[in-house]
């Protein structure tokens, strides 16, 4: 039976038959699993490369490769996804996550001037933080139908990952990880403390951004338009990056 014929009265018991067969994470059933995480995020990558396309510059990517690796290796569920960090032909500063562990930073953050390693391992770190608490899959449990759910969960349906991977494409280029990114910034700055980089890099990029904004607001709007207001985060960052030197966060 083809899961496009299931009648809407049959879809919530099919759903709820799913759910022993699904991990569970904090917060809820996982009603993705790794595995689809991975494979939606595939598409989605391959989606974000045909329309921008590779910097193949080799130094730039072994820079953002060996800060990846870094804050991968401390971040949580790090042996559940084929992480994989390329860098996007886009002149826009900005970085994004990918369900399944595909990150990316864009040529235009990566050639910004004087953008130091902390700087870069503390946007990275808060990318790879989307992904380990899978902010990206939650939010497509939430948006996405039953229907859909279970055509992803019994892998019966390449049409269900396509419309997931459209939905992930769609997220890190218009609409952000509303929600997650006060999250992100905590545990992304814990995770770029942990791997050695300075605990304020992330705030300094902040204030960078706040002092930069004004003066080139198109090489920036992608960012500003799907992250929320930078003086709010400054000072939550500002707060953290005192409670971590002061040894109360860890």
């Amino acid at each position: 039976m083809t899961i496009h014929r299931l009648r809407p009265a049959l879809l919530l018991p099919a759903l709820f038959c799913l759910l022993p067969l699904l991990g569970c994470g904090a917060g809820g059933p996982q009603l993705i699993s790794t595995r689809d995480e991975i494979a939606i995020g595939q598409d989605a990558a391959a989606q974000l490369e045909r329309r921008y396309g590779v910097v193949t510059d080799s130094t730039m990517n072994r820079r953002l490769d060996r800060i990846g690796r870094a804050i991968v290796s401390v971040a949580e569920r790090r042996d559940q996804y084929p992480w994989r960090f390329r860098i996007l032909n886009d002149p826009q500063v900005n970085a994004m996550a990918l369900p399944g562990g595909f990150i990316y930073a864009t040529r235009g953050l990566m050639t910004v001037s004087g953008l130091s390693d902390d700087e870069l391992a503390g946007v990275i770190a808060h990318e790879v933080t989307h992904v380990s608490r899978r902010h990206s899959a939650k939010i497509m449990e939430q948006a996405l139908g039953a229907q859909l759910l279970v055509g992803i969960a019994t892998r019966g349906s390449s049409a269900a990952i396509r419309q997931a991977s459209d939905l992930a494409v769609e997220l890190v280029l218009l609409r952000g990880y509303r929600g997650y990114e006060y999250e992100s910034d905590h545990w992304g700055t814990l995770y770029a403390t942990r791997a050695g980089f300075a605990p304020a890099g992330l705030l300094n990029f902040m204030r960078e951004l706040q002092a930069r904004e004004g003066r080139d607001p198109a090489r920036w709007a992608t960012f500003l338009r799907t992250h929320p207001v930078t003086s709010e985060r400054v000072k939550r960052l500002q707060d953290l990056v005192e409670q971590i030197r002061a040894g109360q966060v860890r």
